[in-house]
């Protein structure tokens, strides 16, 4: 038929040669790595913040320390209670894509690392089908695997923003954000409401095992960890490589002195000081099974 048809499969020979689609994922795909520090290693029921009526999941990482300390104040919910890998995302977009695998081609040569030079019209035709095919696929390869990268560190930003907020505040002894104890010389509520579902909000909400951490547990995690302030929050790290997020807020603790509570101040430094009980604040639950 000519030449003309073997010069042109030629190019798309060495056309198919040339394409080529991701087989993988690297650590650079992946534009929040320092989550997977923070990801709750478990998870409570559903539950149901009482400023925001926002529905999620509460969860903790055991930093290595006495108590297993949560990943968000109370009244701040992870909207999943399980996270999807790249891997994962992308197979989703394959199967929604319904990408049926091509394999690449290959072609015999006469000696000479060529095809031969004089084809038919029909072999000719052949091999531009089998090109566009493996072209097609080649391309949708690759866009399937762009699109799991931007959907997967879109859904890790949305996943852990509640890491970083602050939540709802709460009385000291109160299991509401409104309802207190009366102070009338004496006060219902031990010095102590670690555990006690009654006054502590933590055990309250989130059920038996969870807790406002002591003040013994706040040092605990003061000169345990390593604290990076970064913002208006501490990324801290503990002695087991976990991670959590601390906004800087003012959190409770368990314990009373003298008609006031104890409580946490987080900014530039690090102090307890005492707040009358109806004093709103924030609480960061601890796991203590």
């Amino acid at each position: 038929m000519g030449d003309n048809y073997s010069i042109d499969a030629q190019k798309m020979i060495d056309a198919i040669n040339t394409l080529s689609y991701p087989t993988g994922f690297s650590p650079s795909d992946d534009k929040y790595p320092e989550y997977k520090n923070m990801d709750p290693e478990v998870y409570s029921d559903k539950k149901t913040t009482e400023g925001r009526q926002f529905e999620g999941y509460y969860g903790y990482v055991d930093l290595g320390l006495s108590v297993k300390w949560a990943t968000s104040n109370l009244g701040s919910v992870s909207p999943v209670n399980e996270q999807r890998t790249l891997e994962e995302i992308f197979q989703e977009i394959e199967q929604d894509m319904d990408l049926q695998p091509v394999d690449k081609p290959s072609f015999a040569n006469d000696g000479s690392n060529t095809y031969p030079k004089t084809i038919n019209y029909d072999d000719y035709q052949n091999i531009e089908q089998i090109y566009n095919a493996y072209s097609s696929y080649c391309h949708d390869k690759t866009r399937a695997h762009d699109e799991a990268i931007e959907k997967y560190n879109r859904l890790q930003d949305v996943n852990h923003q509640y890491l970083f907020a602050c939540g709802d505040t709460y009385p000291w002894g109160g299991t509401s954000m409104w309802g207190f104890i009366a102070i009338n010389g004496t006060t219902e509520a031990p010095a102590n409401i670690a555990g006690n579902p009654k006054h502590d909000a933590a055990t309250y909400i989130l059920g038996d095992g969870w807790s406002v951490p002591t003040k013994e547990q706040w040092q605990e995690l003061m000169d345990r960890c390593q604290w990076e302030k970064q913002g208006g929050h501490y990324i801290v790290t503990g002695p087991s490589g976990k991670q959590i997020v601390l906004p800087c807020l003012r959190y409770h603790t368990s314990e009373r002195a003298d008609g006031n509570a104890f409580y946490l101040h987080l900014d530039d430094t690090k102090e307890f000081k005492l707040g009358e009980l109806n004093f709103r604040i924030y609480v960061r639950p601890v796991h203590t099974k």
